[in-house]
């Protein structure tokens, strides 16, 4: 607590903690949205407030930013925080040391300090994914290549293309 208090001393960020036992089946985002509003955290006219919200018997937790903070702390940023910092804790029955690292992070982010750790580009398959739309793109501009009639000039050109786009001789 005292370390918040300091730190919106300092910054005049407002960065607020709350537990509760029950979310009666409501919203965590929700439920932190309107608390924050509710309780007027951060500057009036900045926006600048941080809400912090944990439910251990629902399972859940939620950062909340006002405004002023969310070109910083963006919710990407405010999911690696959860994600790496606080759940770990959180998962060993630690609900301090995960509230005190996640709130730690946040100063890291605030202050320009953060590092996330990487992550594995092909844990999730997403590369891949994102690859689709070219290789697609790749495989039709082939195909046309093959039907279309063009001779001359102008097919060189689209050769030239593919070669470019792709990286390798079609011919």
């Amino acid at each position: 607590e005292q370390k918040l208090i300091r730190y919106s001393d300092t910054t005049s960020t407002q960065i607020v903690v709350a537990i509760t036992q029950d979310l009666c089946g409501g919203d965590i985002a929700m439920t932190a949205t309107e608390w924050a509003h509710a309780w007027g955290i951060g500057q009036k006219g900045k926006d600048n407030g941080i809400f912090l919200l944990v439910s251990p018997s629902d399972r859940k937790l939620f950062i909340a930013t006002g405004y002023g903070v969310e070109g910083t702390l963006t919710d990407a940023l405010t999911r690696r925080i959860i994600e790496t910092r606080i759940l770990p804790s959180f998962r060993q029955g630690d609900y301090y040391a995960g509230i005190d690292a996640g709130v730690e992070a946040i100063f890291e982010v605030l202050s320009g300090e953060f590092q996330a750790e990487p992550r594995c580009s092909g844990e999730d398959g997403g590369t891949l994914f994102a690859l689709l739309p070219i290789l697609l793109f790749v495989a039709v501009m082939l195909i046309a290549l093959q039907f279309l009639p063009i001779t001359g000039i102008p097919r060189f050109a689209l050769y030239l293309a593919a070669y470019l786009v792709i990286g390798f001789d079609i011919l």
